[in-house]
């Protein structure tokens, strides 16, 4: 699991990851190939574990589950 912020959301389905509760600025906790994807895509970028955060740390569902 791997923790990112999203940077962008012009969608609640990206690339089939329900991000429909999250805003963007959030930090969620997904699994690694999802964050490898909502990064390569630009949707998110990785968080250094040493900063807190206030924001959400839900994990999406992807749609096809």
């Amino acid at each position: 699991m791997v923790r990112v912020r999203l940077t962008r959301k012009l969608a609640d389905q990206l690339n089939g990851v329900d991000v429909s509760a999250v805003n963007v600025g959030d930090h969620i906790v997904v699994a690694n190939a999802v964050a490898a994807m909502l990064i390569r895509e630009g949707w998110a970028e990785l968080v250094d574990e040493g900063v807190s955060s206030t924001s959400a740390a839900t994990a999406p569902r992807s749609a096809s589950s």
